[in-house]
């Protein structure tokens, strides 16, 4: 019963940008990166709550059968286990000099010698980040001093990606490829696979209400799998998991053979790895961009960004907008709020990080009309109707914080994210963002 049994439950874990962000932050700064796996976490944190329990089915015929025990300690499958351990975790690393970010609580700062070092937590997953060899050493002693852990070394498996991380060459290749083959194990008899050069074609939005229905169970099972590799090393397919998780709560036969499209199309491009590369520049780059009135139900628009450190994209997003817009110039101005917002969140991660960036962050946008009203109170009849949320981005601008440039729409990364688009369009895209495979991109 909440508010006797347990109080507070909620426990955060890393966002997927963040650990991007980390990754290309170490390949630029050529930290070290291991990781460690803190043995029964959730058993190491003391209970607030009286809470009892039955004795196992182990005991059974013992003299201890039907007895009653209290916890002292946190148990899996109890509602504040997480938020316990959490808890635990924050307090111990803070005792030996450790401070949580702001803006992204599983990641840790500390700074001795004036150098810093980090740990990057995602449930009972470390990942420590070090300028040395000697200092990365020290910190897992300290770890495994607060807490029985396993000390994995260099990081090779986390989450389910695969990371080859050459730390002469400036280089860090991620990769789902057993992930993929697993998941194409279990659904290639299930649906109706299809190789494809694309994940998709404009054809998605050309499919009707009264079309016949398919089964969800399998369908809504399948978006997820397959958005989760989408969000981690396969931005090429996000925007068709996006259009087709639309109708996860009622698919139709069509949307399934779509379904089967993209899987076929990742299956077959399996040895494509997103890779995170060492260069001179560092600046924060976006792409944002916007496919107007896309939905065919509901008329709404499809807004996408990329964000990239250096050449090194590192979190990148497509969703369909909450309102109709009335003209290009809002759907595009709703997808400049929208990417304003995430790079607002990487430099304030980067101040907290003690990351020096002294360039200003540029947006890419291939509307000139969006651009002019981000910038200045122009176009008022296009523009008097607009929700404050989706100019906010004005001050920034006015004040220098940010820079809006014009990119054509050839050139503009983030049309990957709004629509599905041709092969050409693809291959060169795919390049540009280090999706690419052993021997380069793979072509089909």
């Amino acid at each position: 019963m909440e508010g006797v049994d347990y109080h507070h439950t909620y426990a955060p874990v890393a966002h997927i940008e963040s650990i991007m962000l980390m990754l290309s932050l170490a390949v630029h700064y050529k930290w070290f990166i291991h990781q460690m796996d803190i043995d029964n976490a959730y058993l190491n944190a003391e209970l607030k709550e009286d809470i009892y329990m039955t004795l196992p089915t182990q005991f059974r015929g013992t003299s201890e059968e039907g007895r009653v025990v209290k916890l002292k300690k946190s148990l899996y499958g109890l509602k504040q286990a997480g938020n316990e351990w959490y808890g635990l975790l924050c307090e111990s690393l803070s005792g030996i000099g450790w401070t949580s970010c702001k803006k992204e609580y599983c990641i840790f700062v500390r700074t001795k010698d004036q150098l810093c070092e980090y740990i990057l937590l995602y449930v009972d997953d470390l990942l420590i980040f070090s300028p040395s060899e000697e200092r990365m050493l020290k910190i897992k002693k300290e770890i495994i001093a607060l807490f029985p852990a396993k000390d994995l070394g260099p990081v090779k498996h986390f989450l389910g990606m695969a990371l080859t991380y050459d730390h002469e060459s400036g280089s860090i290749a991620i990769s789902q490829k057993s992930l993929i083959k697993s998941m194409y194990d279990q659904y290639k008899n299930q649906l109706p696979i299809k190789i494809r050069n694309t994940p998709a074609d404009d054809g998605i939005y050309n499919i009707h209400e009264d079309d016949a229905p398919c089964d969800k169970t399998v369908y809504q099972s399948c978006i997820g799998a397959l958005l989760y590799i989408a969000r981690f090393t396969r931005p090429d397919l996000l925007s068709t998991i996006s259009i087709l998780g639309r109708y996860a709560a009622q698919p139709k036969v069509k949307h399934l053979e779509y379904l089967g499209g993209a899987l076929g199309y990742l299956h077959h491009t399996q040895d494509l790895r997103l890779t995170l590369k060492r260069t001179k520049n560092r600046d924060i780059t976006a792409y944002s961009d916007a496919d107007y009135g896309s939905d065919r139900v509901t008329r709404r628009s499809m807004s996408g960004y990329v964000v990239r450190m250096g050449e090194n994209a590192i979190s990148w997003k497509c969703k369909k907008q909450s309102l109709v817009a009335t003209s290009t110039m809002e759907s595009e101005l709703v997808a400049l709020a929208e990417t304003t917002k995430e790079i607002l969140w990487t430099k304030h991660i980067l101040e907290e990080l003690k990351v020096e960036n002294e360039t200003v962050p540029l947006v890419y946008c291939d509307n000139q009309a969006a651009m002019q009203v981000a910038s200045h109170p122009t176009n008022h009849d296009k523009s008097k109707h607009i929700d404050i949320k989706n100019l906010f981005m004005r001050d920034y601008v006015e004040r220098g914080d940010i820079k809006i440039q014009y990119v054509s729409t050839n050139s503009n990364l983030a049309d990957l994210f709004t629509k599905p688009v041709k092969k050409s369009k693809l291959q060169v895209t795919r390049e540009k963002l280090n999706v690419i495979g052993d021997r380069g991109s793979v072509k089909i």
